[in-house]
């Protein structure tokens, strides 16, 4: 992955690796990133030797990547790790950097002779996930349980708080009270929005399965879900 640009700001006429080229010797300010294509070679090794040889592997691409492109003024990511770098090089230089297996991603933040400009920001719909939290209001209930109901609505919109104004009427008409089987009338008010959350749909919903909402939470370790694949593999 090549990224031109940093923070809402590009060069113009510059999008691609074709266009950085043509740029010649002019010298260009990048951070690297680099992680193995495949890492199931080390799959059969315990988990602390795994880390000794992702290390290994790291320092030797470090080693490559400097054989291969004319570098200058290298900076190791912080503890001195092999897995990103800054440095600088000229442009012609990028696509042999790219080029090289194991490259994962590369940020150009300056390029010599340019200056970036300002990308006009330019609002569009989005789709954002909103969650509601209603109260199941019974008439005359004073005491007991009450019904709590969660939602999460699908919606468009330009920002955090347009998803929430957006669903306003919405909230007011599922409040709209009715009569249960019992002749009491119920009202299901709107207690709080819980959370607004912004999707990575970038237009329809793919119908084959498309993340929405996730949330990551934490459980005391079961047995039933306990993992030893080396210990599989040597009973296989």
């Amino acid at each position: 992955m090549l990224i031109i640009g940093n923070f809402g700001y590009r060069y113009a006429g510059i999008k691609t690796a074709e266009d950085v080229e043509k740029l010649g010797q002019r010298n260009l300010v990048a951070h690297v990133f680099n992680y193995p294509s495949s890492v199931e070679q080390w799959f059969p090794y315990p988990p602390a030797e795994r880390r000794r040889l992702l290390d290994v592997w790291y320092k030797e691409k470090f080693e490559q990547i400097q054989t291969e492109v004319a570098l200058r003024n290298i900076k190791l990511s912080k503890r001195g790790k092999y897995n990103s770098f800054d440095c600088e090089l000229d442009a012609n230089e990028l696509p042999k950097l790219l080029a090289i297996d194991g490259i994962t991603m590369v940020t150009i933040s300056e390029i010599e002779g340019l200056k970036p400009i300002k990308q006009r920001e330019r609002k569009r719909l989005e789709w954002y996930i909103v969650q509601a939290r209603f109260i199941w209001e019974v008439e005359g209930q004073t005491q007991g349980m009450q019904m709590v109901e969660d939602q999460m609505l699908l919606v468009r919109a330009y920002d955090f708080d347009d998803a929430e104004q957006r669903l306003q009427q919405k909230f007011i008409e599922y409040g709209e009270p009715y009569l249960n089987s019992y002749g009491e009338m119920v009202r299901i008010r709107l207690d709080c929005v819980l959370d607004v959350f912004e999707t990575t749909i970038i237009d329809k919903v793919d119908p084959n399965g498309e993340e929405i909402f996730y949330t990551i939470k934490h459980r005391r370790m079961r047995p039933e879900y306990e993992w030893h694949p080396l210990q599989d593999q040597e009973r296989d």
